[in-house]
């Protein structure tokens, strides 16, 4: 009996040396030391790529497109420059078929880019003024939205008096949340390329206009690797805004598009849903224009221009 319980026993510690295996804890610890290394890395080496001029060039050039345009036309360009290869090199396709093939494929895929981009604009205007117009119709105070409104009707003219007369009641209604002129208007302000495409539009116009052009020169001098440029480029602008009813109106748009946002702050569903239908309309209209109207369009646009190709060639052989 002392025997076999003596065996009992060792059986039992050496059961328990066997089983004893990884401890789960130190497993985990193990998994979230080197999890927290791996990020560390990564959040390190984005660091050091976001730091570089050159990432800093493409994130400013970025900055203000719309990336549903540009993804949605890209993929459709690439796309159709694989199908043109494929023509080219197929097998299966006679080759007094491929030329006109490749036309089609070549003159639908410019159409439907140039088409797209066309639409899509002219689209996003119209809904840029829909979604003052949404927005302003969502106000549920009175007060507030009838003030908006007052700007609204004078949104190329405003003063600062104009958004001192919103603040005010916004303070009153809004848990006495303190807007200011400086720090919400004039300092949320940025000459983006917006700006600048309408200075240059104006000075095509007008190639007279001795501010615009005063600005924009001073505004091209700042160099680009300049950290500061943006706050350069901003000083310059006020300090010439006086002497260009264009920049006027610019800053005062631009101050009224502020202003909305402040007053529909707390109606983060209206944002939600109009960030959603500026996604959706880049990417029907782009859709319809490449797989539907382009196709009808350009096609016989294709066929006449590699019928005309094809006969010169016939022409010369002939001859």
């Amino acid at each position: 009996m002392q025997i076999h319980a003596i065996t009992t026993s060792s059986a039992t510690r050496h059961n328990a040396q066997l089983f004893k295996g990884i401890n789960p804890n130190n497993a985990k610890n193990g998994i979230s030391k080197a999890y927290d290394a791996l990020t560390d890395v990564i959040a390190y080496g984005e660091g050091k790529l976001a730091s570089t001029s050159l990432m800093k060039r493409f994130i400013n050039f970025m900055k203000d497109k719309n990336y549903q345009q540009h993804i949605v036309a890209s993929v459709g360009l690439v796309l159709s420059l694989f199908y043109m290869a494929d023509t080219a090199r197929s097998k299966n396709i006679e080759e007094d078929q491929k030329l006109p093939l490749i036309m089609n494929q070549g003159v639908v895929s410019v159409a439907s880019t140039v088409g797209g981009y066309t639409l899509d604009n002219y689209l996003t205007k119209k809904l840029n003024n829909f979604t003052e117009t949404f927005n302003i119709a969502n106000i549920s105070d009175e007060q507030i939205q009838k003030t908006i409104l007052e700007m609204h009707k004078k949104k190329d003219s405003l003063e600062k008096t104009d958004f001192e007369k919103l603040f005010n009641i916004l303070k009153k209604s809004q848990d006495n949340k303190n807007y200011t002129y400086e720090k919400n208007i004039k300092e949320t302000f940025e000459v983006d390329r917006g700006t600048i495409k309408q200075l240059k539009q104006e000075l095509k116009k007008n190639p007279e206009n001795a501010v615009i052009k005063k600005v924009l020169s001073q505004i091209e001098a700042i160099s680009q690797s300049d950290a500061n440029k943006s706050a350069k480029v901003t000083e310059i602008y006020f300090k010439h805004i006086n002497e260009s009813p264009l920049m006027k109106k610019i800053f005062s748009r631009n101050g009224f598009t502020q202003s909305l946002k402040l007053v529909t702050e707390n109606q983060k569903s209206l944002s939600q849903l109009m960030t959603g239908l500026k996604t959706a309309k880049s990417l029907m209209v782009f859709g319809l224009i490449y797989r539907f109207i382009s196709p009808v369009i350009a096609t016989p646009i294709a066929n006449s221009m590699s019928e005309r190709i094809e006969k010169k060639k016939s022409t010369k052989v002939s001859a």
